[in-house]
């Protein structure tokens, strides 16, 4: 019987202490085109991106000038969009949007900003 209850406490622990340090869901914080492609750039990968890019700039093929568009004008939580993807750990995504960032000219039009934002959820 000791036995037994000993095997719980042990599985509870585990169980709570995994929980603890399990990382946290990322989810759109608003229904805009941006903010689903952040999610992607942080959890997705290069066809999902592809996927998600022709939804936000439709009627055109996907090619390198919106790859550039989206590499040099979205931010995600404060973030370029390939540093966030860094961040959050898919170095895929940032280094395959890393070759379509302009060099160190920025040049803003802070009339357009294109910007999206994500929480994060214990997942």
């Amino acid at each position: 019987m000791m036995s037994i209850i000993k095997t719980s406490l042990v599985v509870a622990l585990v169980s709570v202490s995994a929980s603890a340090f399990a990382k946290p869901a990322i989810e759109a914080a608003d229904a805009s085109k941006a903010s689903e492609l952040c999610v992607i750039a942080a959890t997705g990968n290069k066809q999902q991106l592809r996927v998600k890019i022709n939804d936000f700039i439709p009627n055109t093929t996907v090619n390198s000038r919106n790859y550039r568009l989206i590499a040099n004008k979205l931010s995600c939580n404060g973030n370029n969009v390939v540093d966030f993807a860094q961040i959050l750990g898919n170095v895929a995504i940032a280094e395959h949007l890393d070759n379509y960032r302009r060099g160190n000219v920025q040049i803003r039009d802070l009339a357009n900003n294109l910007s999206g934002k994500v929480i994060f959820t214990q997942g």
